[in-house]
């Protein structure tokens, strides 16, 4: 098996001698994938995905660029919804 830099694969037991990959081969489907936007459009997009959750109280807990996100029936649902209010500073009705 080449399992080299220029041909990654995670499939064991897959000849690639030839330079040939099957379909589900993940260099094939590596190929195939879109290119990441660079991290300062996607720091750009948590900032605004992060005001948005803040604005409507959605954040159940965040720390260090990582989140948990819930509705409010969820929050609700799982007893936390009060708690969620409070960090966002709001109250409910």
């Amino acid at each position: 098996m080449n399992n080299t830099n220029e041909n990654p694969c995670d499939r064991t037991g897959h000849d690639h001698s030839n330079g040939a990959h099957t379909p589900d081969c993940a260099y094939t489907i590596a190929k195939a994938l879109p290119v990441a936007p660079d991290d300062a459009l996607a720091d750009d997009a948590w900032k605004k995905i992060m005001d948005l959750a803040e604005k409507h109280a959605l954040v159940v807990q965040a720390y260090g660029g990582s989140a948990t996100l819930a509705t409010p029936a969820a929050q609700r649902d799982a007893g936390i919804r009060n708690k969620c209010l409070r960090m966002a500073r709001f109250r409910e009705e």
